[in-house]
């Protein structure tokens, strides 16, 4: 199966070789120039581009790349017209960013907690004077000096400690938000062939779909796109090691890490994207048929409502027509009483 699969993605990815090297490319541009800007303000690229340029970028590329195989004849105008439509309702939210930006951040929180105890022990065994000038900048923290700050992380003991705590924590949090994305973009495809339902019908019908084939989902994903992630290791790694020879700052670092990782990543990209393609369309049958499977649980869950109320209609009228009953009887009592 994996090896079907496989096959079809090369077959698709060699008939359209050209086009897919291009947009990546783009991309992979798109995403260093994103990433720069971070050298230039703190954030700019990875809070502001990032969201509103980077990712729509990659959406009008993976339906650009997806409509090859309807035969769609690429050009400027049809791309930026899929550029626009990542923020219309239709798409909103295909990549889950926000919940994807969090999964990331609770990663990096969480390796970061654990780096921080490996790197401390590994600079107090390496630099006799690590304890004095750590105790130093997290004084400066404390009393809001930013500039001490900066200059005390630019020692090379405190350096190397911040390299091995937060670089990697940083490298994963990336990955793990990246996978997040990048495997809710399924609901790309499922959208484009399903435009005619409302959008939020249309998410119902995905997730039960999803939740069918999620295993073999997970199983095919991994075992094509591997590459891909092994790539960006290996980037981020070269990265990393590039700005620690050219002896830049951390915050340099985490730029140079993030560009590299996502240049790295042009040798697989193509794939990446031929690959997403072949393994929803493995499973186009169940996504096709999830929509009625979808109206039919909202017909019975509409039906078990209106059984409901209708029972409590009948509950209330039963109660009613007993209170009736029980006044009735009361007053023909108190009529007796006063006739005796």
């Amino acid at each position: 199966m994996l090896k079907n699969l496989l096959k079809e993605s090369f077959l698709n990815l060699k008939k359209n070789i050209l086009y897919f090297i291009f947009l990546s490319l783009i991309l992979i541009l798109c995403g260093a120039v994103t990433f720069s800007l971070d050298l230039i303000g703190f954030g700019i690229g990875t809070l502001i581009v990032f969201p509103f340029l980077f990712m729509p970028v990659v959406f009008a590329i993976q339906v650009a790349i997806f409509g090859f195989r309807q035969d769609a004849n690429p050009n400027w105008r049809l791309f930026f017209r899929f550029f626009s439509s990542y923020f219309k309702s239709t798409f909103r939210g295909c990549y889950r960013f926000i919940l994807s930006a969090a999964f990331g951040i609770i990663l990096f929180s969480l390796f970061s907690t654990i780096f921080s105890f490996i790197s401390e022990s590994i600079c107090l065994s390496i630099f006799p004077n690590f304890s004095q000038q750590l105790e130093e900048v997290m004084n400066s923290i404390y009393n809001g000096n930013v500039e001490d700050v900066m200059t005390l992380i630019d020692n090379e003991e405190i350096r190397t400690c911040f390299y091995i705590a937060y670089l990697p924590s940083i490298g994963i949090g990336a990955i793990g938000a990246f996978v997040s994305m990048s495997f809710n973009s399924f609901y790309i495809y499922f959208r484009i062939q399903n435009s005619r339902f409302a959008p939020q019908y249309s998410k119902v019908a995905y997730r039960i779909a999803k939740n069918q084939i999620r295993k073999d989902l997970i199983k095919e994903y991994w075992s094509l796109n591997w590459p891909l992630y092994l790539l960006f290791v290996a980037g981020f790694v070269g990265g990393t090691c590039c700005s620690f020879y050219l002896d830049y700052n951390f915050y340099y670092a985490i730029s140079f890490a993030i560009i590299f990782a996502i240049v790295a990543m042009i040798f697989y990209l193509p794939m990446y994207f031929s690959n997403m393609e072949t393994i929803y369309l493995s499973h186009q049958e169940t996504f096709l048929s999830a929509p009625n499977i979808a109206r039919e649980m909202m017909m019975n869950n509409l039906q078990n409502q209106i059984n409901i109320m209708n029972q409590n209609l009948h509950d209330l009228e039963k109660q009613k027509d007993e209170f009736n009953s029980k006044e009735k009887n009361e007053n023909g009592n108190d009529v007796d009483n006063k006739d005796s």
